[in-house]
């Protein structure tokens, strides 16, 4: 039998069953020892044993020797993590890279050639045969990273697949790191980080698992030719999460000496796990005064350098716009984040953005800023400067914003490729450097979420043609079907932006929880915000008409969009238990009763303030309810993650959040709450809704 790529065997064991029993010819992968324990670990999740490595003393000349598909791995290129395909012979190739990792890099491209597509970190699309054509153009080209630094943030803090794989301690959550690893490599990325928790503070016990299983990673991740870095919080007062806080309040009394304590706090991280780099954020609405933000971001690089001499520092630039967030300084009124500025000029700066909102657009008042020109333009001055500097968006947001309420959201990889083309523009423009650094902030990869990552670590290693030629690259195994699945996505991306963004509808189409419209009320604001039921039949008359107009109408649209667009991919002809289409295909149905519901409540909310009959729009709603149930039922049946129950329930964690980050998506809590909200506020219902939030 074939052994699945979620089970954990040595590799030796696994290449040699895999090939001894499954049917599919494999592709003898002949390597140097600079090159052969990458190749191995490489191998060792590709399904269905489809390739195997043998070592040799000489890759490209014992090519001629060996029958059947086979490629030689040769690090002799001096472009770094490039690579290029050289046929050499019938169903011989010669990879040729420049690094570890470009080689590496040449036989993943070599492989997807045949049809294979690396998709989520747990599971790849095989095709039943390998077939290497004899001639292809991606053969003979030099493909070079035109960003120097591509990889991905795993946002820890949050109870997602990383959280449990990266920081909690056990061997199947080892192999599930190894897992994200290998993928990361597979589509061209060289740097993954993660944020500390915690919990390691707990006891020695605690500290010694952790420890070792950080160890283990570190060096698995080396192996295979990428950094690793780790991301701290500065103050514990402005954490509102389990981050691991470099100072508390205390340490900050009376003006002391912290140096002490933050040597202390890096050994304890850093002092023998060897970490590439490390990253200090300073939490979201709270912060501290500005002269003791930019001595103590100062003292932590000494500390550092301390610990662990010439390593980078990075400072996290986060968005936030009120009043808290806003500081005097040297006479300037000036974002609190942009303190960083002031700071030791060998810290750098990771310029943020949120949730799929872009450098260039409106950004719909999310985080109080109705666009982030603030942070392009410190981007470009770094640029322009010619001094280091990272942009660090979002693939996801989490929270009650997207893969939580659950949406299905292209938007991300069209957004994700106009910053990407639109920051190098701007900066060559004026004189300044291309882009050298790109991070994506990664929550999650079920309900297609890993599109997002998949293609933007691709777009930072090589600019596609077209924004949407890595979702086309994605699907073409499928052939004529795949395009139009392909088109289908892209036009769902651009149907996305034009009315979430262009029109700002976000909110909408995002949840809404009882912290969220709490915070609202106190000036504490992240994702964009919309009236409650209450205000829109609090409106005049007037206002009401406008309203329609510019939001509901709008929003009617955006529903009729995307059931066309459901209902085209719903006709495309492909197995509708492919793993692939079938993720897919809910993204887009839970997309069409999204919108179909949330549009009917809002219109009903008007509608009845004017005195008009409502319950055909309820029943629409109620409708679009029923059937996301069935779209969710079906989609949690069917997760790539070997433990579903970690996702979805309410189980301990060291999170915040004792929850799976897919639970609120389980039990539609938002739609729920909406739902009640809607009966509560039009109707005078005295049932409280959910909260949705920890857990109520």
């Amino acid at each position: 039998m074939c052994v699945s790529p979620g089970v954990r065997l040595s590799s030796t064991f696994l290449l040699a069953l895999s090939f001894a029993a499954c049917s599919s010819p494999s592709l003898t992968v002949l390597a140097g020892d600079d090159s052969a324990g990458a190749a191995t670990s490489f191998a060792a999740f590709v399904p269905n044993g489809l390739v195997r490595v043998r070592t040799s003393a000489d890759p490209a000349a014992e090519l001629a020797s060996t029958s059947g598909p086979r490629a030689a791995l040769v690090v002799d290129l001096t472009c770094g993590d490039c690579y290029q395909i050289a046929p050499s012979g019938h169903d011989a190739f010669v990879v040729h890279g420049g690094s570890v990792l470009g080689v590496q890099y040449g036989l993943a491209q070599l492989l997807e050639v045949g049809g294979v597509r690396f998709y989520h970190p747990r599971q790849s699309r095989v095709p039943d045969s390998l077939s290497l054509p004899a001639a292809a153009p991606e053969y003979g080209v030099t493909v070079s990273a035109q960003k120097a630094l591509r990889g991905l943030h795993l946002h820890t803090l949050h109870p997602i697949e990383s959280h449990f794989d990266f920081w909690v301690p056990s061997a199947a959550h080892l192999d599930g790191a190894e897992h994200v690893i290998d993928w990361l490599v597979k589509n061209r990325g060289n740097f993954v980080d993660w944020t500390a928790l915690d919990d390691i503070d707990a006891g020695d016990a605690t500290y010694a698992a952790w420890h070792d299983h950080t160890k283990a990673i570190l060096e698995y991740a080396h192996a295979r030719g990428v950094q690793v870095g780790i991301e701290v919080e500065m103050f514990h007062g402005g954490d509102l999460q389990n981050g691991y806080d470099l100072l508390t309040d205390a340490d900050l009394q009376g003006g002391a000496d912290t140096h002490p304590v933050l040597q202390q706090r890096f050994a304890k991280l850093v002092g023998d796990l060897p970490f590439d780099k490390l990253t200090v954020g300073f939490g979201e609405f709270f912060g501290t005064s500005p002269d003791v933000f930019i001595q103590q971001l100062n003292n932590a690089y000494d500390a550092l350098q301390a610990v662990r001499p010439g390593m980078e520092m990075s400072a996290l630039v986060h968005v936030g716009n009120g009043p808290s967030q806003h500081v005097q300084y040297m006479g300037m009124d000036i974002l609190y984040y942009f303190l960083v500025k002031y700071a030791n000029p060998a810290i750098v700066p990771w310029i943020h953005s949120v949730m799929y909102y872009d450098l260039f657009e409106d950004t719909g008042g999310a985080y109080q800023h109705d666009d982030f020109s603030l942070h392009r333009q410190y981007l470009l001055d770094r640029l322009a400067a010619h001094q280091p500097v990272a942009y660090y968006p979002e693939d996801a947001y989490w929270v009650a914003f997207d893969d939580s309420v659950p949406t299905y959201l292209p938007i991300y990889i069209y957004t994700r490729a106009l910053d990407l083309e639109q920051i190098d523009q701007a900066s060559l423009a004026g004189g300044g450097d291309p882009l050298g650094a790109h991070v994506s902030f990664s929550t999650g990869w079920e309900w297609g979420y890993w599109q997002n990552d998949y293609a933007t670590l691709r777009m930072s290693y090589q600019a596609p043609d077209s924004w949407h030629a890595t979702i086309d690259q994605m699907f073409a195994p499928y052939g004529d079907a795949g395009a139009a699945l392909s088109a289908q996505i892209a036009n769902l991306a651009t149907v996305q932006h034009d009315a979430l963004i262009g029109k700002r509808l976000a909110a909408y189409m995002a949840g809404n929880d009882f912290l969220l419209d709490s915070g609202y009320q106190s000036g504490i604001i992240s994702q964009p915000h919309r009236p409650s039921f209450a205000d829109v039949a609090a409106m005049s008359a007037a206002d009401r008409a406008t309203y329609e107009t510019t939001v509901l109408d709008p929003l009617d649209q955006l529903a009729t969009d995307t059931q066309a667009a459901f209902t085209a991919v719903d006709a495309i002809g492909i197995a509708h238990d492919d793993r692939w289409y079938s993720e897919v295909h809910d993204g887009f149905a839970v997309d069409a009763d999204r919108t179909r519901f949330i549009a009917a409540l809002y219109r009903a909310a008007a509608v009845s303030a004017d005195g008009g009959a409502v319950d055909d729009l309820l029943a629409t709603a109620d409708a679009a309810l029923a059937d996301a149930r069935k779209v969710i039922a079906h989609r949690h049946a069917h997760l790539h993650d070997p433990e579903p129950s970690r996702l979805l329930d309410e189980e301990d964690n060291v999170t915040q959040y004792k929850y799976g980050y897919l639970n609120e998506a389980d039990t539609l809590c938002y739609w729920v709450r909406e739902r009640g909200l809607f009966d509560q506020q039009i109707r005078g219902g005295s049932e409280t809704p959910p909260g949705c939030v920890l857990g109520f």
